[in-house]
């Protein structure tokens, strides 16, 4: 068993430390003296190098937090509420487009702001192309199938009722043609 501290030493039964002479006991000593110096510097180089690490990351973290405060670049960036202004080549170009409906050219303005581009780039981008086809296809259904004034619901007239029952055309019970039907046939029996 090879002893390198003094505390391995202590912890030999008294019967293997009196088997030590004394020259190796001589030899002992210095070989665990060597020992502890070894592990000492060796401590002291583990310390100085967490030392200056320490110091290193500290000056890391100082440069990123000045860099952090730095003062920001004064662009005045636009503010959510304001809608952007179009320029006169920005209105020529959605005449030219035939962009007409309001909610589209507020939909291409709002899109330009959003990504920061021009009216023009903003118009090519396959995105907005599909959001802007989907309103003009939803407004295109609206119009079809809207209907022209109001029709309201056509009164039948009595006459009318009494000849399509005699032709076997019996109304739907409890209808409102069903009723007059029954009111139209008491009249004539009257």
């Amino acid at each position: 068993m090879d002893i390198t501290t003094w505390a391995e030493y202590g912890a030999l039964s008294d019967e293997q430390r009196s088997a030590y002479s004394p020259e190796d006991l001589e030899a002992l000593k210095s070989s665990i003296a060597d020992n502890e110096t070894k592990l000492s510097q060796e401590r002291d180089e583990k310390i100085s190098k967490l030392e200056q690490e320490k110091e290193n990351q500290k000056i890391r973290a100082e440069k990123a937090e000045r860099a952090g405060k730095k003062e920001p670049d004064h662009k005045p960036e636009p503010k959510l509420d304001e809608k952007p202004t179009l320029t006169a080549k920005d209105v020529l170009f959605l005449t030219k487009e035939g962009i007409t409906e309001e909610e589209d050219v507020d939909e291409i303005i709002n899109f330009a702001g959003y990504r920061k581009i021009s009216i023009s780039e903003a118009r090519k981008d396959k995105t907005l192309i599909s959001i802007l086809s989907d309103r003009a296809e939803e407004r295109r259904i609206a119009l079809a199938t809207q209907t022209k004034g109001n029709r309201g619901t056509t009164k039948v007239s009595d006459d009318t009722l009494l000849s399509n029952l005699s032709r076997g055309e019996i109304p739907e019970p409890g209808s409102e043609e069903a009723e007059k039907l029954f009111w139209a046939r008491r009249k004539k029996n009257e």
